[in-house]
């Protein structure tokens, strides 16, 4: 958290903090927001796409969550392996 309120342009910490949201507290709805606000500094953060898939769907959302997924896999084709 730290680090958002440091650099709070820092696309990564908020990706970071999306996963911690996520394998700590398993709480999605703020894990989005910060994978979210993490592509949107940098759209090209294959991982933050993941998070935002997982996320979705945890969530129950399958839609969402293959629509993230995509966005990875056409940033990063080898994450479909």
């Amino acid at each position: 958290k730290k680090a958002v309120d440091i650099n709070p342009n820092y696309g990564k910490a908020h990706r970071d903090l999306g996963n911690a949201y996520f394998t700590d507290k398993q709480d999605y709805e703020t894990a989005i927001y910060y994978g979210k606000k993490a592509v949107s500094i940098n759209p090209k953060d294959d991982m933050a796409y993941i998070l935002l898939a997982v996320c979705y769907f945890s969530k129950g959302d399958v839609p969402a969550g293959k629509y993230y997924e995509e966005k990875a896999y056409q940033l990063n084709p080898s994450l479909r392996k």
